[in-house]
């Protein structure tokens, strides 16, 4: 037989052995329950069908209003989780503005309506108020709403012991160099400072320049003070509360560094509704403040742990070896290693899976599935001619690496 009506031969019997197996797999995939496809349509056609002035009101928040109301199109959502009312009726929401200059007539439009605001900022455009759930979509039809949406929760990185100067070995630090944080100010961003006066009384904390009005409730805050005053027992301490609205955390932040004076700021919290994709007003504010000199620490998050399988900690792979990677076998059925690497926040190298297989693979192994689901060239079909071995898709037990589990 001729080389090319080989090759011809050979494509024709690998597409018969995907087209069967894909059939089957297409009649065995697995399909939505008539339940979920009805909770979907009906939330679909309730998105669909708002007006302009409903859009600015978040889905959740929406779907609420029409639970209070009673609405036919939720017949189809009897397990759905509805966001309810205080007892009076009201929610706590968060509103943005079109402009700064419109807070004063939306904040009377929110009392006209039976609510009441908590907190604004013009230099944000943000209102968080309390406003009857019913009263929702009129708020929303003024042309000077941007937004609403529930008020958005905070949460913090809880700090229970303070051996950070030993851990630190920060006493070594301040003996080597001969510094203890003096003509320096840090200042912290916490929930609450409510055992100052006490650990003040102490001797735990020296005086701390509190914002006017932004002591907060809590004693995590408390708690970082404590630790900095360990650290840099020399350091002049501040404190702002970040347990209000995005907008005031915002504005704390700049305070800090342009009214108190802060040279370090550091916070424990964070709001689920910060975009890793684009800077929103806390971010911004932390921009200003670096820009202006000062040094901005935040809490990373992390709240993986290695005991339960959810650390983000990669594995360290074996060591550098110099010169090329080794060559394939002499007929080119010999496998190689395909690599990819990356960096962790510990600048080690680590390993990440091959995103078409799920785990770390050799290169003839995923040039193998290649070819069983479809050939690409002529160069994979010459390749299956020459592995008849790798045809059947054995391999040697001993070269699978296996994926690393924590």
């Amino acid at each position: 037989m001729k080389p090319g009506r080989s090759l011809a031969a050979m494509a024709v019997l690998a597409v018969a052995m995907i087209l069967g197996p894909s059939a089957n797999a297409l009649a065995q995939a697995p399909r939505m329950a008539e339940s979920a496809a009805k909770q979907v349509a009906a939330l679909r056609g309730i998105k669909e069908s708002r007006s302009a002035s409903d859009r600015k009101v978040s889905s959740r928040l929406y779907n609420a209003v029409l639970f209070q109301r009673a609405d036919p199109r939720l017949a189809a959502l009897p397990t759905f989780r509805f966001v309810k009312p205080n007892a009076d009726g009201t929610i706590l929401v968060d509103i943005d503005t079109t402009i700064g200059a419109a807070m004063k007539p939306i904040m009377s439009a929110i009392d006209a309506l039976g609510g009441s605001t908590t907190s604004a900022s013009a230099r944000y455009r943000a209102i968080r108020a309390r406003v009857p759930l019913d009263k929702i979509t009129t708020l929303a039809t003024r042309t000077d709403v941007l937004k609403i949406q529930l008020a958005q929760p905070m949460l913090t990185n809880k700090i229970n012991t303070s051996e950070g100067d030993v851990t630190h070995r920060a006493a070594a630090a301040r003996n080597f160099f001969g510094v203890d944080g003096t003509g320096m100010k840090v200042c912290v961003l916490s929930d609450g400072v409510d055992s100052l006066a006490a650990l003040q009384a102490s001797g735990d904390l020296p005086a701390v320049d509190v914002l006017p009005g932004q002591a907060g409730t809590g004693d995590e805050g408390s708690a970082m003070l404590e630790i900095i005053h360990d650290l840099a027992p020399g350091a002049t301490l501040g404190f702002a509360t970040a347990f209000s609205t995005p907008a005031d955390f915002a504005q704390n932040i700049q305070d800090l560094r342009f009214v108190a004076g802060c040279d370090v700021i550091v916070d424990d919290i964070i709001y689920l509704y910060e975009s890793p994709f684009q800077d929103l007003e806390i971010a911004e504010a932390v921009n200003t403040v670096t820009a202006d000199g000062a040094l901005y620490f935040s809490s990373a998050g992390n709240e993986g742990n290695k005991n339960d399988g959810t650390s983000g900690t990669g594995r360290r792979l074996r060591s550098e070896r110099s010169g090329a990677p080794r060559a394939s076998r002499r007929n080119g059925c010999g496998p190689r290693f395909r690599r990819r690497r990356a960096v962790d926040h510990r600048h080690r190298r680590i390993e990440l899976p091959h995103p078409a297989l799920g785990r770390p693979v050799r290169d003839g192994g995923e040039r193998l599935r290649r070819l069983r689901h479809g050939p690409r060239s002529h160069h994979d079909l010459r390749r299956l001619a020459r592995c008849p071995g790798r045809r059947r898709g054995r391999r040697r037990p001993d070269r699978v690496r296996q994926p690393h589990l924590p």
